[in-house]
């Protein structure tokens, strides 16, 4: 879904969600109508476009019957990791670091980000401006 044209605000979309959640849930009761993921995905390119880093991380979950929990932002209150039995908005940053799209994209990103900074894969890929340079000292 476009959230920014769902609704005007957070909690309108929540509202809103809700309710077309529970209406749907009148003619079909399974869990199926609730399930729900979030998806972020990060990529690396060179200066010159080119991709040498692509990722994907997903977290499924399903949306809960009411809002929940004080933290985050956008849908946290009423998104459900089954794992943890928490919404997003329920968690710790730890948590959310660990079990979310956006922190499990990263951890997917890191090994291949560590790998673009070895010689072989700048040299691989071309080379950019500055690397291999030495980091400026502190």
């Amino acid at each position: 879904m476009r959230s920014a044209r769902y609704a005007d605000t957070d909690a309108a979309r929540i509202e809103r969600l809700l309710r077309e959640l529970a209406a749907a849930g009148e003619q079909d009761p399974g869990p199926a109508n609730r399930a729900a993921h979030f998806t972020a995905a990060l990529a690396v390119a060179d200066p010159e476009g080119r991709i040498l880093v692509e990722v994907e991380g997903r977290c499924d979950g399903s949306i809960a019957t009411a809002p929940r929990g004080d933290g985050g932002f956008g849908y946290d209150p009423v998104f459900l990791v089954p794992e943890l039995g928490l919404t997003f908005a329920e968690m710790t940053a730890e948590q959310k670091r660990s079990h979310s799209h956006r922190g499990r994209a990263v951890a997917a990103l890191l090994p291949g980000l560590r790998d673009c900074l070895e010689p072989s894969c700048r040299e691989g890929h071309g080379g950019w401006p500055g690397a291999g340079a030495e980091p400026p000292a502190r």
